[in-house]
Formats: structure tokens, C-alpha cells, sequence
């Protein structure tokens, strides 16, 4: 029993570490920011911090605000690029305060900003209309727009930026993300009422409109401050208790270009699908920077800490398996209060957070462990017979025999357990919730649900297979759909019969 479960946490650690069909991040789209420093500046390490902190930010607001969902932040967050023109040369002034001039003219400093960065940045495979396919870019400029009156306007061009997977945001913003002193006249101040937030509020417009949003300008007129998209101080003014419209937020999350970039990046363990997850759950982060070197656990209990990475759950220390620069297995907390159905998670690598977002959770999240026999075939599930053997092709379920399905997710159990400790050898841990298990649309006996004892975070459903007399017969296809279901929740896997 103990090298078989052994070996189903060494099949867990592979398969989530890269073996073909796992979850993978290393090509998924990005946001990726930019400093963009005018030859005649120098660089400025208090506007570097503050995109950096913005793009954290940011992160998490447009998890809360989509119920879950954030973007995935390049490493290193902020790229420093210096130009080859001087702010002369990009229309520039120095007095920087706001005023209307035509938009040709703002379509003209955009189009010398864009073209100067393109010089500097390689091109990423592009769909039919020149978007990057996976990769947003957010441009911060160290310059000002000149206005015909000699006054200067920090405006995004819309005609440029819009849809098209570049944002760029001017000298003002990177003045009020940094919280410097601010170079614009005072008749100006007034706009920038709400400080911190106005500034971070229009990079999430700005970005709204790289990722194809439009203006909603007719809540300016009605007075209606729903919408980030909607330009003006009143909506602004309100970040970060703004939101999305329905529409804006459903287009970010189902349009086929806009909905690579918002992922919620934490799955089941097992199953790798992104669904709620249950305290006690084994998971997986994905991402980039998550940690210094690959290494695993060695030890009971687990450790919270590995190479300097750790990862907290509404501030709870997660116990960890794994963890490496492109992902991080961890245990969900057990002691995450009952009533809580959302939370944040952080990544943490020297105490400095990499990664953040939200996590919905659930009484329970079944997955059931899979493995791959071979890179091209489809993985198998991980359930044995009673003598710990694996199920396969040549060792089908048999009716009247009993069956043991490995899985996480499957919740509270009686008597708790701590997280990170073992369940114990001399006494069962059984679920709260009842497990239930079909074969082939046909719930099976089940003989117990709970962890396996000796192990973390691991759990076992026994089961007989008992057939329905009256099924058809299964003709030439010896696989047939097995569902663990816990809850409101299930999980589908395919095994092989013996009628």
C-alpha cells in the first residue's frame, strides 16, 4: 500500500510539473509594463515602483471585480526602455496641465510613443487585425502633451490604443503612481482630487481599452459612474469601488482574443481544472517567478516554506509540496473560516509578493489523481483494486469487486485534521460530505470516503462496482465514464469494464 501511494504523489509531482496535458503557463498571455524614458531623462526608480505596485494592484481588482479571473503579469513586471528621441522630439512641454485640442494632434504623439517603443520591443506573432496574440502592453511614458495653447493634456489616445492591445499613459499618471510632487499647474489640481487611486483607476481605463473596451460616454451626461470606461473624474474619482458594466465585464471574459488574458491561475491539483476549491484541497499556481529553484517537500509535516517561497490564503501559511520558477503545488487551509467563500491568495518569494489574486471556494471540489502511461496517450485515473493494483486495460473493473479511487478536494472531514500533518494511522478521517460514485450513469455502493491515512491532503473513495442487468452491452469499447461527484461538484474520468 505504501510504495503504490508513494508513487501516486511521485506521478502527482510529474504530471503537474510539465508532462504533456498538464496545466501549462510558459507561453500563456501577459501583461507586460513599460518605463519609456525620452533620451534627454534619466531614469527614475520611485515611477519603476510605483507601476510596479499598480500592476499588483491592478491584479487584484480585476480579480474582484470579475468574480475571480486576473491577468498574468511578465517577469520582470516593469521592462526600462530608453528612447532615441528627446520629449521635443515626442511633443512634449513642460507644463503639464489638461486641455482640449483636436484629435489628430493626439494621434499624433501616440503614433511617435508606439513607433519609438516598437523599435525597441520584438514583435509577438500577431492575429488578422495586428493584435499580439498573447501579449498586452502597457506603455508609461516620461512625457508630456503639448496642447496648442502651450498647456499640456495626459491623454491616452484613444484612436490608437483602443482594442488593439496597447495602452499608454503619460508623465502625470507616472507623477501620481510614484506620489511625487506634482509638476502641473495648480488650476489642474482639482483633477487629480483622489490622488493614488485616480492614478491607478486610469491605467484599469486605459487598459480597458487595449483589451478592446470602448468609451461609454453617455454616462457622462445621465451621471452615471458604473463603469471604469466611462472618461471622466466622477468614475475616476470613485476607483476602487468602480466596477465593469455586464456587458464590458462578459466581453473581457468570453471574447475570443480579450479572455486569454484573465485566468484564474490556481487549479485542482488533480484535475487541473479551475473551479472553486475546498479547504484541504491539493493545488497548483502557475505562473512565472514563483520561487528561486525547483525542490519538493521531503518531510511531515509539510513545511510552509520552500526556498523562499510561500504562499498565504487569507493569511494563512499554506502548507507546500512543490514549488518551482513556473508553478507551486500547496494544501488549501483547513482553518479558513466556514463562512467565507472567497479569499486572497499571495505568492511570496523573499517576502516580496510575485503573485496575487482571489480564490472562490467551496464545501467541496472533487479531483480525481490521473497519470500517463505514455506522453501521447490520454492519462489514466489513479484507482486500484484491493490488492494495490492499478486499474488498466489489462485490469479492468470487474462487477462485484471492490475499488479504491485516489482524489483531493473531498473537504471537511470527522475528526479534523491539521493542515500540513499526516491523517492519522489509528483512527479513519471520514468526509462531511457524502462522496458518491457513477459508472456509467449508475451510482455505485460507496464503503467509505475519506483521507488516506499516513498521507497529506490525499483522500480514497472505496466503491463496488455493481452493473445495471439491463445496461446495453458495452459492445466494442471497454471505457466507460466514472463520475466522483462531492456536493455540488463532480469530476469525470474514463475507465476500462469487464461486463
Amino acid at each position: 500500500m505504501t510504495r503504490i501511494l508513494s508513487l501516486i504523489f511521485i506521478m502527482f509531482l510529474a504530471f503537474s510539473a510539465g508532462i504533456p496535458g498538464a496545466y501549462a503557463q510558459s507561453n500563456e498571455p501577459e501583461i507586460q509594463a513599460y518605463y519609456l524614458i525620452p533620451s534627454d531623462k534619466e531614469p527614475n526608480t520611485n515611477y519603476v515602483a510605483g507601476i510596479e505596485n499598480t500592476m499588483a494592484e491592478l491584479r487584484t481588482w480585476f480579480s474582484s471585480v470579475l468574480g475571480g479571473p486576473t491577468f498574468n503579469v511578465a517577469q520582470p513586471t516593469v521592462e526600462v526602455l530608453q528612447l532615441s528621441k528627446t520629449s521635443v522630439e515626442l511633443n512634449t512641454d513642460s507644463d503639464p496641465c489638461f486641455c482640449d485640442f483636436p484629435d489628430p494632434y493626439k494621434d499624433i504623439v501616440g503614433v511617435n510613443i508606439r513607433a519609438e517603443a516598437d523599435k525597441l520591443i520584438e514583435k509577438l506573432p500577431t492575429d488578422n487585425i495586428g493584435r499580439e496574440i498573447s501579449r498586452v502592453r502597457v506603455y508609461f511614458t516620461d512625457v508630456y502633451m503639448a496642447c496648442p495653447d502651450n498647456s499640456i493634456y495626459n491623454f491616452v489616445p484613444h484612436q490608437i490604443v483602443s482594442g488593439n492591445g496597447v495602452a499608454i499613459l503619460t508623465g502625470p499618471i507616472l507623477e501620481i503612481l510614484a506620489s511625487t510632487p506634482p509638476s502641473w499647474n495648480a488650476v489642474c489640481t482639482p483633477t487629480f482630487n483622489n490622488g493614488h487611486w485616480y492614478g491607478v483607476g486610469k491605467v484599469a481605463h486605459e487598459l480597458g481599452h487595449a483589451l478592446g473596451l470602448q468609451e461609454q460616454p453617455e454616462n457622462q451626461a445621465t451621471g452615471n459612474t458604473t463603469t471604469i470606461m466611462n472618461d471622466w473624474n466622477g468614475p475616476l474619482g470613485q476607483f476602487p469601488s468602480i466596477n465593469f458594466l455586464p456587458q464590458e465585464r462578459q466581453y473581457l471574459l468570453t471574447d475570443e482574443w480579450a479572455k486569454k488574458f484573465f485566468k484564474l491561475p490556481i487549479v485542482n491539483g488533480a484535475s487541473f481544472l479551475p473551479t472553486a476549491l475546498s479547504r484541504g484541497t491539493i493545488a497548483s499556481i502557475f505562473g512565472n517567478g514563483l520561487a528561486n529553484t525547483t525542490v519538493a517537500a521531503d518531510s511531515i509535516p509539510l513545511p510552509t516554506e520552500l526556498t523562499g517561497t510561500q504562499v498565504l490564503v487569507r493569511g494563512f501559511l499554506a502548507p507546500l509540496y512543490f514549488v518551482s520558477p513556473g508553478q507551486i503545488n500547496f494544501l488549501i487551509p483547513f482553518e479558513i473560516p466556514k463562512n467565507e467563500t472567497s479569499v486572497n491568495v499571495q505568492v511570496r518569494v523573499g517576502g516580496v509578493i510575485v503573485q496575487e489574486g482571489m480564490l472562490q471556494l467551496s464545501v467541496s471540489s472533487p479531483g480525481i489523481f490521473q497519470y500517463f502511461i505514455k506522453p501521447t496517450m490520454a492519462p489514466q485515473a489513479v484507482i486500484t483494486d484491493i490488492n494495490w493494483q492499478l486499474v488498466n486495460r489489462n485490469n479492468r473493473i470487474m462487477p462485484g469487486s471492490h475499488y479504491i479511487i485516489f482524489a483531493t478536494g473531498l473537504g471537511e472531514v470527522v475528526p479534523g485534521v491539521q493542515s500540513g500533518q499526516a491523517a492519522g494511522t489509528g483512527m479513519l478521517h471520514h468526509t462531511v460530505t457524502p462522496s458518491k460514485v457513477l459508472v456509467n450513469g449508475k451510482q455505485m455502493p460507496v464503503l467509505f470516503s475519506g483521507l488516506v491515512p499516513g498521507f497529506v491532503g490525499l483522500y480514497q473513495v472505496n466503491f463496488t462496482y455493481l452493473p445495471d442487468p439491463s445496461q446495453e452491452p458495452i459492445g466494442w469499447s471497454i471505457w466507460r465514464e466514472l463520475i466522483l461527484k462531492s456536493g455540488n461538484q463532480s469530476h469525470a474520468v474514463v475507465v476500462p469494464l469487464e461486463e
